[in-house]
């Protein structure tokens, strides 16, 4: 809803006075220097100076909001901005900075051009800049390093004081902030627009600050697990989305209803579309980019037209946001358009659940502030929206990562790197293919399968595979994985530091496949020990750990590896919801422990795997499953406490279902989780988030205690603590889920 001049209850008329007209208008008397008399009179005065920015806003009236109502009241200065955004007023009182549009004229984006309305931006005290950020920061309460963690906003930047358009500025800063600066306040007035139009009586301007406020609290959620939200991303858009919803039932109930809700996923799909456009913009200034900024605006027309069709009848106002279609948005930019595509893909041993993937802009393989990322769902499956052609897609198993064919973590507490190669599968076949630079036929020949058309987007899971192509695929990605982690264990346990395992590993394997004979990388059958072998001579080369491995012990790794992989191979059954595989496809855990603790000095006999027999027992042992917090029996993964709890209170009864005997809980250290808040009350106080447990097998559920440990709570402060913990039995077979305790505020 654009806000209208009565909203102000005054008119103004432009003046080059250091303080607004409607300063002047309204109050009683002024000095002959145009200051006026009533602010200065008996004490002394201070300056602010700055600009008002997104884009340079031109006309736009600032304001010190020095009693921090949020309207300007009379005795607060003002000025009127010019075509750069520049303001300047003297003053006796600090206080707020707010710039609204100019309520007797019209304020201009002059990055796009368009009169620009219904808007209220702010700064905390001290700032030389007002804009969307600064706004984050006064209204939503938050940092400058939440705005870098969770935004993405370049971190060696100032919020308080950038200004994109000044000279000297670099430029891909000031582009990148400048393209941020416009996603947020396409959300925070799309979203304004629609509750102020629909509801009842609900105040424009109140709108607007609720608005900016769920994207703090999301933006910020998300900082503190150190993740990135994409404001072009459907389920990031989502979150806010809902947050909005919650805050603007403030205004008026009625906004908490279906009808709304319905109305705002148009707004939202919109809000997707224009904001794709606008990351692609590749200039400030350039008439390009001010076709592709200026899509906002259009946005906002159909939002309130939307808005208002809603109100009169409801269930027709999502006709009139056009741009809920990206085609319609592409056409609307025209030749300044550019081609967003959703894509779609998986993380792959069976499928990987809870992996870490992003789109990897600079194929670096490095997570990057500017990067957004994810977690998988069960079905290994993720999607992202880019306009890059052949998008680069990167991943990190950690303690969180779950095998679902399997039912076992997959990751490390260093983190797994995995890679796609073009495409939209990531595996550790792709990973090799993209490093070792194979094309797809090369790689169907070295690994012996089946003809394979596009192995870059292979899914054995999807729709139509044929089943012998899905199995082929399925037992070969298994069976490299457990030689990879056969072969890191290895140069682990020789005394490489633990970031340099994988790299190394990967690199020793990639160099044998590039030049890798058919048949190469067949590890069970006639050929599988030699295969093997040739794998460990090279990564061993690669991390300059050869002199460490005697013959015997060579031997004795190449069997072990071997005798895990032929059992992978005789595996049929990869569907994630039997059980039938997943006793001979979790046992590579086992192979790495071995494997480490031979090299590390146990010698050759540390592998009981070197003896296939030895494996008989644990093939039909399955990891443990369903973990959570334990009440009345059941297992939960939320537990609640209100901020006054009792030390007894912040104790909890954690569990795990598993067939065998468990050996050993763990406190994942996963960045992004409360793990640092979290101990198990019962183990040694110098391993506090490690505890060894002696469990007969003979109990469905083991449990343990865990410790809140954090000396006072506060719910407006922090209301939630995550954790992931993992389980693993006598076997090495591990299992782990994310677990989260929300703090109530006491009544």
């Amino acid at each position: 809803m654009v806000a209208s001049v009565e909203r102000w209850g005054l008119k103004k008329a432009k003046s080059t006075t250091a303080l607004s007209p409607v300063a002047l208008l309204t109050l009683a008397a002024c000095n002959a220097n145009g200051v006026n008399s009533s602010i200065v009179s008996g004490s002394s005065s201070v300056s602010v100076s700055g600009n008002a920015l997104k884009g340079p806003l031109d006309n736009a009236f600032v304001f010190i909001d020095a009693n921090e109502n949020g309207v300007w009241d009379a005795g607060e200065a003002s000025d009127l901005t010019d075509s750069d955004g520049n303001y300047s007023i003297s003053a006796s009182a600090s206080g707020k900075l707010l710039v609204t549009e100019d309520p007797s004229g019209t304020t201009t984006d002059t990055s796009t051009g368009l009169a620009i309305a219904g808007f209220s931006l702010s700064a905390p005290d001290g700032a030389t800049v007002i804009t969307p950020f600064t706004t984050l920061m006064a209204d939503g309460g938050m940092t400058a390093e939440e705005l870098a963690q969770g935004l993405g906003l370049d971190a060696d930047i100032d919020p308080l004081t950038f200004n994109p358009f000044a000279e000297g500025v670099d430029a891909a800063s000031a582009l990148s902030a400048e393209k941020l600066a416009h996603q947020v306040f396409n959300v925070v007035t799309s979203y304004a627009d629609s509750a102020s139009t629909i509801g009842d009586g609900v105040d424009s301007g109140a709108a607007f600050r609720l608005a900016m406020q769920a994207v703090a609290d999301v933006v910020k959620t998300a900082a503190a697990s150190s993740d990135l939200v994409d404001l072009s991303d459907s389920d990031d858009l989502a979150s806010i989305q809902e947050r909005a919803i919650t805050k603007l039932t403030e205004l008026d109930s009625d906004l908490g209803g279906a009808a709304f809700s319905s109305y705002m996923d148009s707004v939202t799909l919109g809000i997707k579309n224009v904001n794709a456009q606008v990351a692609a913009a590749d200039s400030l200034t350039s008439d390009a980019a001010k076709t592709l900024f200026g899509l906002g605006s259009s946005l906002r027309e159909q939002v309130n037209t939307g808005a208002e069709a809603e109100k009169a009848a409801p269930g027709t106002g999502a006709n009139s946001i056009t741009f809920k279609s990206a085609a319609s948005v592409s056409e609307t930019a025209g030749d300044a358009a550019v081609e967003v595509k959703e894509v779609s893909g998986k993380v792959l041993l069976g499928p990987i659940k809870s992996a870490l993937v992003w789109l990897d802009k600079d194929g670096d393989g490095v997570l990057d502030s500017n990067e957004n990322s994810k977690r998988t769902d069960e079905d290994g499956s993720f999607s992202f929206s880019t306009t890059a052609s052949t998008p680069n897609f990167a991943v990190l198993l950690d303690d969180s990562s779950i095998n679902m064919a399997a039912g076992n973590v997959v990751g490390d507490q260093n983190g797994v790197p995995l890679k796609s190669a073009g495409g939209a599968s990531v595996s550790f076949i792709t990973t090799v293919m993209k490093q070792a630079g194979l094309t797809s036929d090369q790689i169907v020949s070295i690994f012996d399968l089946p003809e394979i058309e596009d192995i870059a987007n292979f899914d054995p899971y999807g729709d139509g595979v044929d089943p012998d192509f899905a199995e082929a695929y399925l037992q070969a990605n298994h069976q490299l994985a457990a030689v990879a982690d056969g072969l890191g264990a290895m140069v682990y346990g020789a005394g490489l530091a633990g970031a340099n395992v994988w790299p190394k590993t990967f690199e020793g394997i990639a160099s044998v496949a590039e030049n890798a004979a058919a048949g190469s990388f067949v590890f069970d059958g006639n050929s599988g020990k030699a295969n093997i072998e040739a794998l460990l001579t090279s990564v061993a080369t690669e991390a300059n750990v050869q002199g460490q491995l005697t013959d015997v012990l060579k031997t004795a790794l190449v069997d072990g590896i071997f005798n895990v992989t032929t059992v992978i191979g005789t595996v049929t059954d990869f569907d994630p919801d039997t059980v039938d595989g997943s006793g001979k496809l979790s046992n590579t855990n086992q192979l790495q422990f071995e494997i480490y603790s031979a090299v590390d000095g146990g010698g050759p006999n540390s592998i009981t795997y070197k003896t296939a027999s030895n494996l008989d027992e644990d093939l039909t042992n399955r990891p443990p499953t369903d973990l959570g917090f334990l009440v009345d029996g059941e297992l939960i993964d939320i537990a609640r406490i209100t901020d006054a709890a009792s030390d007894d209170e912040k104790l909890f009864e954690v569990g795990v279902i598993d067939d065998g005997s468990l050996r050993r809980w763990e406190i994942a250290e996963i960045d992004g989780t409360d793990y640092e808040s979290f101990v198990f009350a019962d183990a040694a106080d110098d391993t506090p988030r490690m505890l060894y447990q002696s469990d007969s097998g003979d109990n469905d559920i083991s449990s343990v205690s865990l410790k809140l440990n954090v000396t006072s709570l506060d719910a407006t402060a922090k209301d939630t603590f995550s954790v992931v913990l993992v389980a693993q039995d006598d076997a090495y077979k591990d299992f782990s889920d994310p677990l989260l305790v929300v703090v109530s505020e006491a009544l």
